[in-house]
């Protein structure tokens, strides 16, 4: 194989360019799939060697500033083509406090665009470059780096963060309802088919239900201390001028269901600047209108008096289920039993909402 550096084919990943799915081992010996990043920038750091001194050095100088990074909202990640068990003793040896994948296949190197091929005969031969990138929480590439010093590199990362991931800043928030908003729960690609479809297909409530378990059960747990056991079966819901849905203010909990639901999650199919007008308003607490962004999630109390505005023009698609837990569950058969004459009868084997 010839060592001329003419030879060897370099292939680096294109700004915007999206990772595929990845699924690697982490240092704890269990699989790690880096879409469950989606939500959240991230900054990976692609070690050759966990033994080399340089990357030694520069795990240290990332783990001292591991703060920092955590301050700005960015997730820090490290994959090597070292065993997990190498990582497992690096990590438990150094006090490392963000996962560590292990990559000895060299599929997140490539898929990271990050290798540099030859030919060596009727083989290929790869060698694998140092690099940093920095993800938006697509998991979009938004800039890639290849260090050549340690200290200085993870300061320069850290100083460029605010440039590189402008929409990650922190802003002033005026008056805001109590309501939790939670980016890119939905890809947008699958949104653009659910909305051309109109309704959710099997396939598609299957991956719904899990992207509701994985990213926002856990944001509902942080946010209001509650855990979400069941859920509405999700609807779409579709408003245009001439279907402008309810017109008049409403709290969500005090009209008829047949639970009563806790939470509200409202998830955008379309972009707001596919629509004029729209939006829901909580006039209790300001005046202020909220349009979650395509894929976006909104999660709120069905005890908040809410207003949905009419369309003017385009088409609004909207996602929309509700929450509640095993003691509404409880509420919801003994109101049927009521309902129907049969308190003391055997319950009904009619099939419940899905259970998380």
């Amino acid at each position: 194989m010839s060592d001329k550096k003419q030879d060897w084919i370099f292939a680096p990943k294109n700004k915007g360019e999206r990772l595929p799915r990845i699924v690697l081992q982490d240092e704890r010996f269990k699989s790690f799939d880096l879409n469950h990043l989606i939500g959240k920038p991230v900054v990976i750091f692609y070690f050759l060697s966990i033994h080399h001194p340089f990357c030694l050095e520069l795990l240290k100088i990332i783990q001292s500033k591991i703060n920092l990074f955590r301050e700005k909202g960015v997730s820090v990640i490290g994959i090597s083509p070292n065993s997990s068990l190498d990582l497992y003793e690096s990590a438990k040896k150094l006090n490392i406090l963000f996962p560590l994948l292990s990559d000895p296949e060299f599929q997140a190197a490539k898929a990271l665009g990050i290798v540099l091929t030859a030919k060596a005969g009727p083989k290929e031969a790869i060698e694998v470059r140092r690099a940093t990138l920095v993800l938006d929480s697509t998991l979009r590439i938004r800039k890639q780096y290849y260090p050549k010093q340690t200290n200085a590199h993870v300061l320069q990362i850290l100083d460029e963060l605010s440039e590189v991931l402008p929409e990650n800043q922190p802003y002033i928030v005026k008056t805001h309802a109590p309501v939790l908003l939670i980016p890119n729960v939905i890809e947008p690609g699958l949104c653009n088919e659910i909305a051309s479809r109109k309704n959710l297909h099997p396939p598609f409530n299957s991956y719904v239900d899990k992207r509701l378990y994985e990213r926002v059960v856990p944001e509902i747990l942080k946010a209001f201390y509650f855990k979400p056991k069941k859920r509405k079966d999700p609807i779409i819901s579709v408003y245009t001028p001439d279907n402008k849905g309810p017109t008049k203010l409403f709290r969500v909990h005090a009209q008829e269901h047949d639970a009563p639901y806790q939470y509200a999650i409202v998830i955008a199919l379309s972009a707001p600047d596919e629509y004029k007008g729209g939006g829901i308003c909580f006039p209790e607490y300001s005046l202020g209108i909220y349009k979650p962004q395509l894929g976006e999630a909104m999660v709120y109390s069905t005890f908040l008096l809410q207003e949905i505005l009419p369309v003017i023009s385009g088409q609004a698609l909207m996602l929309m289920s509700y929450f509640y837990d095993e003691e509404t569950e409880i509420f919801r058969t003994i109101k049927h039993q009521i309902n129907t004459g049969t308190a003391n009868k055997p319950a009904s084997h009619k099939p419940n909402d899905p259970v998380f």
